[in-house]
């Protein structure tokens, strides 16, 4: 009985030992092809480029930029915007202008003839309109005519106010001046004849004809020349200093105060010295980057102005240095060739052209780049002769750039 209980038993151990042993021998295979797997592919990630490498272990991240959460990483800046500027200083030329005011004599209005005449049944007048355009810029308001018949007094009246009351003895009378406080925008001349008085079969009357009022007009569009110099970004925005320089031609007793404006805002005011190169400071405040007016203007007598041109003198570019130490064992590895380091840079644009120089320890690494990312594999080793006081610096090279992210690493070759 113990011996059919134990074949009994054994045989149902070994039905319930069968069923665990094929469970232990899949879950075994499983393991051994899970840990084939896993070897496979850390011998392929190892043989990979290590472009393709950085890619598949995820060492950048969605932006592109390489992650600063490394030992290995000694310098991790962001450089911003690194002007370009190629020279220190910028000249802008003036073409040469001359300054005069003129006064020329006009005839406002003009009249062929008219009569006037009073007796004691009648009392004829007439009208003469005339305008000024410019109230401030006309002067010296003169009436002019000829009396071919004449006989009591005329009464001239500007405006209703009497200008003349006279008898005239001539046929060319002198010319009757008007009182340029009295002349508006738009005025009237009123032509009349004094009354016969007691003798009543009698008349008065006058016959004029060739009527002309004229005006003295200034003409100041010659007193003043705005010119324009244009500031490229780059330049305005390292400008140190700018100067005004010109040579004026002129005889100091016969001209009157000469001002300059740069964008209206005054830079000088007076008499300049005549036939010598003068030079005036412009402060920055009153420059624009883009287009700039420089306004002469005078108010007295006659400026020739040549050899003018703004000077504007630049800042020195300086740009970021970065400073970084090396340990003996990291040292010791970048000399042995056990590491390397590797140098990225990410550009705020994409498509266009860059160009800069990454110069490492006084080596210069050129660059050229259309992508936001550029990856410099290997900055040779020969670049370092000690652990400490290393340093870089990037410089733009034919134009502005912006860089958001300047990166120098280990990476194992």
């Amino acid at each position: 009985m113990r011996l059919f209980r134990n074949k009994k038993g054994s045989e149902h151990g070994d039905s319930g030992g069968g069923s665990s042993a094929v469970e232990s021998s899949s879950a075994g295979g499983a393991a051994v092809l899970l840990a084939l797997i896993t070897l496979f592919v850390i011998f392929y990630v190892l043989f990979l480029p290590p472009a393709e490498r950085d890619k598949l272990l995820n060492t950048t991240n969605e932006s592109g930029s390489i992650s600063a959460d490394d030992d290995n990483t000694f310098v991790f800046e962001r450089p911003g915007t690194l002007t370009f500027v190629t020279d220190q200083t910028f000249e802008h030329d003036i073409s040469a202008f001359t300054l005069y005011k003129t006064t020329r004599t006009d005839i406002l209005e003009a009249a062929n003839s008219l009569y006037v005449k009073s007796n004691v049944f009648e009392k004829q007048k007439k009208q003469v309109s005339f305008s000024v355009e410019d109230i401030k810029m006309t002067d010296n308001y003169v009436l002019s005519f000829n009396a071919q018949e004449r006989s009591g007094r005329l009464v001239i009246t500007l405006n209703g106010n009497v200008v003349f009351d006279n008898a005239i003895a001539s046929i060319n009378p002198e010319p009757i001046k008007l009182p340029k406080n009295l002349v508006k925008a738009n005025n009237v001349l009123e032509f009349s004849v004094s009354g016969v008085g007691w003798q009543f079969w009698s008349s008065n009357a006058y016959s004029l004809d060739s009527i002309n009022i004229f005006g003295d007009i200034t003409d100041e569009s010659k007193q003043s020349s705005t010119s324009d110099i244009y500031l490229e970004s780059d330049e305005f925005s390292n400008i140190q200093k700018a100067t005004l320089r010109f040579n004026p031609e002129c005889k100091i007793k016969d001209v009157g105060q000469l001002d300059i404006t740069v964008n209206s805002n005054e830079i000088f005011s007076g008499v300049p010295d005549c036939g010598v190169l003068n030079f005036k400071d412009v402060p920055k405040q009153f420059l624009e980057n883009g287009d700039n007016k420089i306004t002469f203007k005078t108010s007295k007598g006659t400026y020739t102005v040549d050899n003018v041109r703004v000077e504007t003198g630049l800042k020195k570019a300086t740009y970021p240095t970065y400073y970084f130490d090396l340990s003996d064992k990291e040292y010791n590895n970048l000399i042995n060739g056990n590491r390397k380091l590797n140098a990225s840079i990410k550009f705020v644009n994409n498509g266009d052209y860059k160009r800069a120089k990454l110069i490492v320890n006084g080596h210069i690494i050129s660059i050229d780049a259309k992508d936001k990312l550029k990856v410099l594999r290997m900055i040779p080793k020969e670049y370092f002769d000690q652990t400490d006081n290393n340093y870089v610096r990037i410089e733009p090279d034919k134009n502005t750039i912006e860089i958001s992210e300047l990166k120098i690493y280990f990476y194992k070759p």
